[in-house]
C-alpha cells in the first residue's frame, strides 16, 4: 500500500501593463500557474522506517523538486525574456545618460535665485 504526497506550487504574475496588453501572449504563457509534482512514498515511510525507505523517500523527494525547478525555470524564463525586451527599449543606449529636464522647474529655480 502506498500513500502520495506532492509538492504544490503557485505563481502569479504582475507583468508591466505594456506586456499586459497582448492577449496572444496571455493565451501561451498564464500568469498565473499552478504546478503538483507527486512524491511517492511506501506505506513503511509514514510510519518508523529502515533506513533504505528513508534513501528512497528522500531520492523520490529530490527528483519532484528537480522536475519543479526545471519545469518553472523555464517558464518564469520565458516571461523574464518577453518583459526584459519590453523594458529594455526604455533604457537608453549603453553609456547614454539620459536627462528629463521639466522646464517649469527650471524657470522657478531661474526666478528664485
Amino acid at each position: 500500500m502506498s500513500s502520495t504526497k506532492a509538492i504544490k506550487l503557485t505563481y502569479v504574475l504582475n507583468p508591466p501593463t505594456s506586456v499586459e496588453s497582448d492577449k496572444s501572449l496571455e493565451s501561451l504563457l498564464p500568469k498565473a500557474k499552478s504546478h503538483e509534482y507527486p512524491v511517492v512514498l511506501s506505506a513503511k515511510s509514514d510510519q518508523a522506517t529502515s533506513e533504505k525507505d528513508t534513501r528512497s523517500y528522500y531520492t523520490d523527494l529530490r527528483k519532484a523538486i528537480e522536475r519543479a525547478r526545471v519545469e518553472v525555470g523555464e517558464e518564469l524564463t520565458e516571461w523574464r525574456d518577453i518583459v526584459g525586451k519590453e523594458e529594455l527599449g526604455k533604457e537608453g543606449k549603453k553609456g547614454e545618460v539620459v536627462v528629463e529636464v521639466d522646464e517649469d522647474e527650471g524657470e522657478q529655480e531661474e526666478e528664485d535665485v
